[in-house]
Parts: C-alpha cells; sequence; structure tokens
C-alpha cells in the first residue's frame, strides 16, 4: 500500500485467493485482503487514475483481467 498509494494500511483477513493466467504466460496467485484503516493521504504513485467509488459502480470500470472475477463478486456483497 505504501508503494503504490503512499499509505500505511492496517490488513485483515483474507477475502478470497485465485489463479489467473494471462495469455501466453504462467498462472499468477493473486489473493486479495480487507483493509481495516489506513493512515495518510492516498496519493497515485503508479495508477491511471484513482478514485473512492460506491461498490455498485465498480462494474462501470475497466478492470485488469485477472481483478474481474474479484470485482464481479465484491459488488454483488459476497465478501462481509
Amino acid at each position: 500500500m505504501d508503494e503504490e498509494l503512499a499509505i500505511d494500511a492496517t490488513i485483515g483477513r483474507e477475502m478470497v485467493r485465485y489463479e489467473f493466467a494471462y495469455p501466453r504466460r504462467k498462472p499468477v496467485l493473486l489473493m486479495f485482503y480487507r483493509v481495516l484503516s489506513y493512515e495518510g493521504l492516498a496519493i497515485n504513485r503508479v495508477f491511471e487514475q484513482i478514485r473512492w467509488e460506491k461498490r455498485e459502480k465498480l462494474r462501470e470500470y475497466d478492470f485488469l483481467d485477472g481483478d474481474v472475477d474479484f470485482i464481479r463478486r465484491y459488488t454483488r456483497g459476497e465478501f462481509r
């Protein structure tokens, strides 16, 4: 979180993990964790853009292929 957003985060439990294979590449293990709290002001260090958005609006954005399953499940409320 510090490397990408310049924040010091308190990380909670793992929400989900799965392997995803991009074309012509070895599968990668993706792990998603809940952020319980953070300190600092989020600064965009590596992304095209960052913004706070409501859960149900996330489907309108173009995510990396490996993240699409997580976003679909998250917007349906599968992770509480």
